[in-house]
């Protein structure tokens, strides 16, 4: 008679265990997305993510990014930031190594299938912030109906 009452016990704690962990890792999903740098892979035109591509070679003087997300408000400005620093890491790696400064950020945007005016305003900041370091952005792939909502960018 008492062990059914304590596995079935278990089980629930089991079953809320498993949702909390779910419902955690959704969250974190959706409030930090992947943000991929990118580098060439040697002998071809293809640019991967230099993290599952250890052969990828980043181009001196340039960082080019992926975001594998739609942009909303929750998530804009860790884009953001997360862009500047790897732009400010990438500086400071080639300060040691006397490779060129940055001159250029390549965005990617073939992965983005929304971005609500928060991300706008969130890329609009940054482009500011890469102007005045004399970085000039550039931005790729790019679906009409996002370059409609960005049309406003210089």
């Amino acid at each position: 008679m008492g062990f059914a009452p304590g596995v079935s016990r278990i089980v629930e704690n089991g079953i809320l265990i498993t949702v909390c962990i779910s419902f955690t890792k959704t969250l974190l999903h959706v409030t930090r997305p992947r943000v991929a740098l990118l580098g060439n892979l040697p002998g071809t035109t293809f640019y991967r993510n230099i993290e599952q591509y250890p052969a990828a070679a980043t181009i001196p003087g340039a960082v080019i990014v992926r975001v594998d997300s739609s942009i909303y408000f929750s998530i804009s400005n860790y884009i953001k930031d997360r862009i500047l620093r790897w732009i400010t890491d990438e500086e400071e790696l080639n300060k040691e190594s006397s490779l060129p400064s940055i001159q250029h950020l390549i965005i990617d945007m073939s992965s983005i299938i929304d971005i609500d005016i928060s991300g706008i305003h969130a890329l609009e900041d940054l482009i500011k912030s890469l102007k005045k370091r004399g970085v000039r952005p550039s931005i790729l792939n790019i679906s009409q109906q996002k370059d409609k909502d960005i049309e406003t960018w210089d």
